[in-house]
């Protein structure tokens, strides 16, 4: 027996060395092998996964063969950056043929206005512009350089003035800060990201919320907020003249909340944008300390005087990393118990929680009427998922549920407090519908 496990490592050593040693080979022989058409189609499928302005140069500078092919592509030189010398930024326009372009202006040293004269004659091709400072912002305005027919896609990284620009085919915008568009622009956009920008400065959800109000055509949505610490002094709810709860209809919407943002910011947010009603809704709480935050109330709460739930969507994403909770287990919420009661339509709810979350708390009395409309759960991370609330959730949500209805799949990837035991044994009544990963 130990000469066989000795001819058995020995042999696999040296198939481990035969693979190494013969992997590079074939895979260049492969490549050989491959027409050029098909070797496009790879440099393309290479540039579309890729967003950074680098992929061109780098595989132009792999062999001779890959270089011609490379330069027969228009596509893969339509990426100019700001760090570019005025020859190389020259030269990738030659590259491009008449293919739009994706334009990063930064402004080191003036280098920025030599690349402005030679883009500023293809303005008609912009099709994505990415504004690093506000030097870029002021030499385009210097030069004229504000009518964009065919800009699609704006990042802004600094503050933008954009009410004397032409921009007609606009939508979507990627702010931060002070970044909103005016209410001629707004009303062209189906996709707006906004980010603050200031850390612990207030913030007021006024100029903002008015901005989304007027976005008649959206249907994308992502705010993120970071280090906000205090509300505007002087903001009174009421005041920001919401339109009806759920009346308006978007495909996503992302809200990230985190570094030590507190409730008295939240509120206002989930106040000034409870008209909506996404398909999808995803939601981040990172890094939260609020020891503030009302009774009974979580981070995804809409105000002081329920513990209604914000989110509201078929799909609803919710991971939650990181996030402290100054109350003890039984004054905390039943996060999915209450979140499929203020949301009718919930169908798929997918939570990742490592950390303070009640699902299904045994101090209240749980309304199962309510997960009608569930037909999806998944839990990753959750260490505090107990087998009690398992079992609770099986027993009144599969067990015994019509063709049809009731939970159709239920995931458990990863929570520590659940055995493979439970697991089992829940399995032998609903068989396929509950799946796991330990």
């Amino acid at each position: 027996m130990v000469a066989l496990n000795d001819v058995r490592d020995h042999l696999g050593k040296r198939i481990r060395f035969l693979r190494k040693a013969h992997t590079p080979f074939l895979l260049e022989e492969g490549i050989k092998s491959l027409p050029d058409e098909v070797l496009s189609h790879i440099f393309e499928a290479g540039h579309y996964i890729t967003d950074d302005c680098s992929f061109a140069k780098r595989v132009s500078q792999v062999s001779h063969r890959f270089r011609q092919v490379s330069l027969r592509l228009p596509l893969l030189w339509t990426r100019l950056l700001g760090e570019y010398s005025k020859d190389q930024i020259a030269l990738f326009v030659l590259r491009s043929g008449q293919m739009d372009l994706d334009i990063s202006l930064y402004s080191y040293d003036s280098r920025v206005h030599d690349h402005l004269e030679i883009l500023g004659p293809h303005s008609n091709r912009w099709s994505h512009l990415r504004v690093y400072s506000e030097e870029a912002e002021n030499a385009m305005q210097y030069i004229g350089l504000t009518e964009l027919p065919n800009l699609r896609v704006l990042y802004n990284h600094c503050p933008i003035e954009l009410t004397s620009w032409k921009l007609p085919r606009l939508t979507q915008i990627q702010g931060y800060g002070c970044n909103l568009p005016p209410e001629f622009i707004a009303q062209q956009l189906t996709t707006f990201e906004f980010s603050t920008s200031q850390p612990d400065e207030s913030f007021d959800i006024k100029p903002l919320a008015q901005a989304i109000y007027s976005m008649k055509n959206l249907r994308n949505l992502s705010v993120t907020l970071k280090r906000c610490r205090e509300a505007s002094s002087d903001l009174n709810i009421e005041d920001l003249k919401t339109p009806s709860r759920h009346s308006v209809f978007i495909d996503t919407l992302h809200v990230t909340i985190k570094d030590c943002t507190t409730y008295a910011v939240v509120e206002p947010l989930y106040h000034a944008l409870s008209h909506l009603s996404a398909s999808t809704v995803n939601f981040t709480l990172e890094d939260l300390t609020d020891m503030d935050i009302p009774t009974r109330c979580t981070y995804l709460s809409t105000g002081r005087g329920n513990i209604s739930m914000f989110p509201h969507g078929s799909t609803i994403n919710i991971r939650i990393l990181r996030l402290e909770n100054p109350y003890p287990i039984r004054y905390r919420p039943s996060l999915l118990a209450v979140l499929v009661q203020d949301c009718d339509i919930a169908n798929t709810i997918h939570i990742e929680a490592r950390s303070n979350t009640t699902f299904i708390s045994h101090y209240e009395a749980i309304e199962w009427k309510y997960f009608s409309a569930l037909r999806h759960l998944r839990f990753t991370h959750c260490d505090e998922l107990s087998e009690m609330e398992l079992h609770a959730l099986v027993t009144n949500l599969m067990i015994g549920a019509e063709p049809g209805k009731g939970l159709q799949s239920l995931e458990v990837i990863e929570c520590r407090g659940i055995s493979e035991e439970c697991l089992l044994d829940l399995a032998d009544n609903v068989g396929s519908k509950l799946t796991w990963k330990l």
